[in-house]
């Protein structure tokens, strides 16, 4: 679930900054330890702020949107309304962006990413420096000694051969793991929190996009014996399966 929200001047009860989350995203900005500052102008504004004895607030806009590029729709909207200060007249927010979609580059050369051949050949050669300063373009060398124990770790003469006995733990603990986790042959009941009931036989990546479940949480829940997601859409959802072979 997304949301989009704007964070709030007490003195003024004017948004400050417009932004699109999900999870705690929009209580990350009033967090008074950061490991890094995204938008110094935004930070500088909090600090005015809290200088006053004063606290900014949140206030989410719209909430429990599915669709990510709605809610895109929603920050680009409100941020135009209210406009950003120093780019379009009267405005008042810190934002940085108009719009707060990740830019697409694939296929575009760097003139046309970066408006000019000047600052294209600018890009060139600074990437080129820092890459020399990584340690150049080639394969990376390594020492004698260095080459010596990689070959000790690949031939196996570190920890010694793979006893027969060894082998046929490994292979059992395989088996075992892969009958657990192929479920192509199991036929899946998903409870909805009401009670609705859905079913799906093998792959649940369908299902999962029918019902709009995010399917790496849906996974885990069927991976992780008893795991129970605490946040987002697959909050209440119960998981049954049953071997195809039992259906009748």
């Amino acid at each position: 679930m997304y949301y989009v929200y704007m964070l709030m001047d007490p003195r003024t009860n004017q948004p400050f900054y417009i932004g699109k989350g999900t999870g705690n995203r929009a209580a990350t900005h009033l967090f008074r330890k950061k490991k890094r500052v995204e938008n110094q102008y935004k930070e500088d504004k909090i600090k005015a702020i809290r200088a006053l004895g004063l606290e900014p607030s949140v206030v989410y806009v719209a909430e429990n949107i599915l669709d990510e590029e709605l809610a895109h729709s929603i920050e680009t909207e409100l941020i135009t309304r209210y406009g950003r200060k120093g780019y379009e007249p009267n405005g008042i927010l810190t934002n940085k962006l108009l719009d707060g979609r990740p830019p697409n580059h694939k296929g575009k050369t760097y003139e046309e990413i970066y408006g000019s051949a000047e600052r294209a050949q600018e890009q060139r050669e600074k990437r080129a420096r820092l890459q020399k300063e990584r340690g150049g373009y080639g394969p990376k060398k390594h020492s004698e000694e260095t080459k010596r124990q990689y070959s000790i770790t690949r031939t196996g003469k570190k920890y010694g051969p793979c006893s027969e006995e060894r082998k046929q733990k490994i292979g059992e603990a395989n088996r075992k793991y892969a009958g657990e986790k192929n479920k192509k042959s199991f036929q899946w009941k998903f409870i909805s929190p009401t009670g609705e009931i859905h079913t799906a036989v093998g792959n649940v990546d369908k299902l999962c996009k029918s019902l709009r479940l995010p399917i790496g949480t849906i996974r885990k829940m069927i991976y992780s014996n008893g795991y129970q997601p605490k946040s987002g859409p697959a909050v209440g959802w119960k998981i049954e399966s049953s071997p195809r072979t039992d259906i009748t």
